[in-house]
């Protein structure tokens, strides 16, 4: 059967932003595919506005982010660069690298201050479970739960917002409870 001819003048943009740099391109791109070229620019101007306001802690404190406890996945691609705007040290992840699946033996000695328990898909309250399932002991590290599904899983302007609760979280600064809630 034949499309509608409708169908055939549809076009398809290809979105890839792996690193905040490229989730910024992507905001660009739909804005021109939508003829919304000025309301694109705007927003990415609002965007890098909030992220170069976050003021970095000091002195930097070492993070474990993880995406999955069971098996333990680390945070990929954009999450370094929340991280470190955040003030933060990524123990282990790079920026625009895909997440990775670590055994006990990459655990030790990373030495992390803080882990952050963020599984994709999943809000504040299930990966509060997911950190008290760790499989893995670390120590004298703080270990939060934050909303995954909404400030960091997803490379769109949430992520803004999700490195606002890094340094908030990094600073000892009271946290939104719905964002983030400290488990250990």
């Amino acid at each position: 059967k034949m499309l509608p001819d409708v169908l055939h003048d549809v076009a398809t943009v290809t979105l890839s932003g792996a690193t905040w740099e490229g989730i910024l391109h992507d905001i660009i791109v739909v804005g021109t595919a939508t003829a919304h070229e000025n309301h694109a620019a705007a927003i990415t101007d609002l965007l890098r506005d909030r992220w170069n306001a976050i003021e970095p802690v000091k002195p930097s404190r070492r993070v474990l982010f993880l995406e999955w406890a069971e098996p333990i996945f680390t945070g990929g691609h954009w999450v370094p660069e929340q991280i470190a705007v955040a003030g933060g040290v990524d123990v282990i992840g790079e920026p625009g690298e895909r997440s990775r699946r670590l055994g006990a033996e990459n655990l030790d000695g990373l030495d992390p201050a803080v882990v952050i328990m963020a599984a994709c898909g999943y809000d504040t309250a299930g990966n509060a479970e997911l950190a008290d399932s760790l499989p893995h002991d670390f120590g004298a590290a703080e270990i939060w739960a934050v909303n995954a599904n909404s400030y960091f899983s997803r490379p769109g302007p949430r992520i803004v917002g999700g490195a606002e609760i890094l340094r908030s979280i990094l600073g000892g600064d009271p946290v939104n409870t719905s964002a983030a809630i400290r488990v250990g």
